[in-house]
């Protein structure tokens, strides 16, 4: 019991540090360890993982929005529809996540991370 409290403690420093200095995704990083460290069921990992990000997103945006303000003065529109868009399908996928097994939810995700990996590579480097 107290190893868990260890593990998770470590990972979301590990987490968290990622998170502020390079812009990493934390809430993937928590998703490993839940899954491979700690043996959450997927759906379980993916729930805790992005009630976790929610708050280090929170956090994250609230830091850049005091330290330039222009974010949100200049590009209030951006910020709305990217709000609706993100909410609206973090509503579809959870749906999705819950009538299906765990399994294509591992599926899923792997796919959804090679492409958005891949995309990363190529905008990065090519574009």
């Amino acid at each position: 019991m107290f190893y868990e409290y260890v593990v998770v403690a470590i990972a979301a420093m590990l987490a968290g540090v990622g998170t502020g200095f390079f812009g990493s995704g934390g809430g993937m990083m928590m998703l490993i360890v839940f899954t491979a460290m700690l043996g959450y069921e997927r759906k379980t990992a993916v729930g805790t993982s992005t009630f976790i990000m929610t708050f280090t997103a929170l956090i994250a945006s609230v830091s850049h929005i005091l330290i330039e303000p222009a974010i949100v003065l200049e590009c209030w529109r951006f910020l709305v529809l990217a709000i609706v868009v993100a909410t609206f399908f973090s509503l579809v996928s959870a749906q999705f996540a819950n009538k299906v097994k765990g399994r294509v939810v591992g599926y899923v995700t792997g796919a959804i991370l090679l492409v958005l990996g891949l995309s990363m590579i190529i905008i990065n480097n090519i574009i």
